[in-house]
This record gives structure tokens, sequence and C-alpha cells, in this order.
């Protein structure tokens, strides 16, 4: 088995979201390449083509692979000079993880995948945050595409001003590269998008809760889980607002959702009452992580969307 630091060149600075590489594709792709370990995988024709056969997806092999690579789930170049096309420790710990979950915490590495810190590196992941921050910011509404896609280059423009590479970069997006977006928001368990309109959802995994947890308050934890100590969060208005675009929710439904979470994860959360101004705090106990199985939903049988 791999690390899950994928063996892949970067790709140039690019922001299309591949509409082909949603959902459905990425996780028959990790089934098909769980399924054949003893198979060697030297092109994304052959697997997508074993994919196609297996489970009906995967005709677009150009992109197909394209969000499993951006989120260091499969490694390889897919080249009949280099390594073969294999999963990672990370993916395979997605193929194996609950049905009700996968979604929802590929969500999660696409959401957090794009790094301001090194912002040319994963574009799309870039614009993938943004689409959901864009759409959560506006509330229940009618997803418009060319209002999107206006958004974004508007969020992108401002993210990268002192980029010279993106400066010189003749921007390629297009309602397609939110489709791409949006076709992943219609699979989440529960879905925060049918027929066109998005509406922040009034229910999450309390696994993705505990992820987002970590992730918004990620310049205050340490990223060693052995260093890790019980640490206080305090939910000003500014980390309840991340909560909620990154799990796409409701800002009425946090509180309760975090209840949840502490009734169900004891070993990770529990309440700190209320400080100054009525701001809820928080006590997390361990690191959330997806190397728990706890937060693959293994530990104990959850429902299925």
């Amino acid at each position: 088995m791999l690390n899950d630091v994928a063996l892949i060149a970067p790709d140039p600075l690019m922001f299309h979201v591949a509409p082909d590489a949603g959902p459905d594709v990425t996780i028959g792709l990790l089934k098909t390449l769980f399924d054949n370990p003893a198979t060697y995988f030297a092109s994304m024709r052959h697997l997508c083509r074993v994919c196609l056969n297996t489970y009906g997806v995967g005709s677009h092999y150009f992109d197909a692979a394209k969000m499993a690579r951006l989120t260091n789930l499969i490694s390889g170049s897919g080249s009949h000079y280099s390594k073969p096309i294999r999963l990672t420790e990370l993916g395979i710990r997605i193929v194996m993880a609950a049905t009700r979950l996968q979604v929802d915490l590929l969500h999660y590495l696409l959401y957090t995948g794009w790094d301001e810190r090194q912002p040319t590196l994963r574009g799309p992941l870039c614009t993938y945050r943004q689409v959901c921050n864009i759409l959560c910011n506006g509330g229940a509404d009618k997803v418009k595409h060319t209002d999107l896609v206006r958004g974004v280059r508007y969020a992108l423009d401002a993210h990268f001003a002192e980029v010279a590479e993106y400066q010189q970069l003749h921007l390629s997006l297009s309602g397609k590269s939110v489709r791409g977006v949006t076709v992943w928001l219609e699979r989440l368990c529960p879905p925060a998008m049918a027929e066109g309109q998005f509406t922040p959802r009034r229910d999450c995994p309390s696994e993705l809760l505990l992820l987002a947890l970590a992730w918004v308050y990620r310049d205050q934890l340490p990223s060693n889980s052995l260093r890790f100590r019980d640490m206080k969060l305090s939910l000003d208005r500014s980390h309840r607002e991340a909560l909620c675009r990154l799990c796409l929710l409701d800002a009425d439904a946090l509180d309760p959702l975090l209840d949840q979470a502490i009734d169900r994860h004891r070993q990770y959360l529990s309440d700190d009452g209320r400080g100054a101004g009525g701001v809820r705090s928080l006590v997390l106990h361990r690191l959330p992580s997806l190397a728990d199985d706890a937060l693959l939903g293994r530990a104990k049988p959850g429902a299925e969307c």
C-alpha cells in the first residue's frame, strides 16, 4: 500500500472542475482499484474500461480521475513509462468507509484540498470551495450558473491578485465548471442540491462536523495527534460561519448538530458552556482524523442514504 502523497507531477494552473469527474465516477474508480489489487493498470483508459464494465461509469477517461488525483486518493501517472495507478492509503480508507459517509468525506477532501499557502496548486479545488461558499452565503435559492461563474471569478481575482502566474492566465471557467461542483452537492447525505435548487442542510454526518472542526480551527491545533491535548474551542461568529460553509449547513442547525456530535463522539468532544457574550465553547479531546475508523463509520453501523 502507498502513502498519501500521490506520485503525480503538478498540473498547470487551472480552475475548471470537470463535471464528468463526479462522485459516481470517483467512487467507481476507487472501488475498481480496490477490487482488483493484483491488476496492473498502466493507463486511465484501461482503468476506466474496467470501471465502466463493472460499475457503469467512467466513459470520459481524461476527466474521470481528476478529483481522485487532486485529493491524493490514487497515485501513479497512468503512463507505461511510470508507476501503475494504485490506491493510496487515503484512497483505501475512503473506499472502505461506510457508504452513507463516502460522498461527504470526499466533499470534505475537495473543500479543504486547496491551500492558501500554495495557491497555484489544485486550482480546481479552489473553485470547488468558492462555489460552496457562494451558495452557502446566499442561502436557499435557485442556482444561476452565470451568476455563480461571475462570483467565482471575482473571488479568484481577489485570492490571486498577487500571483503572477494567475495574472498571465486566460481563465477557463464556465457553467460546466459550476456543474462540476453541484453534481457533488446533489449526492451528499442529505443532499444540498436538488433539481437546480440549493438548500442549506439541516443535517449532516457527525463525522463530517468533527473533521470540519479540526479544519476550521487548524491554525490553533497541533498537526501531530501525539502532541494533542484537550483544547478549548470558542465558537465565535467567524468560526460558526466557516463550519456552516464547509458542511453546507443552515446556521440554525449547527448547535443541535454539535449536541448530536457530542453525544455520539464523547471521546472527541464535550460541551464547555458559554463564555463572554454568550459565545459557546467546546472542548476537543482528540484530533479528528481520517486515520480513525470511528470517523469512517466503521466503529458502529449507521443508516444508509
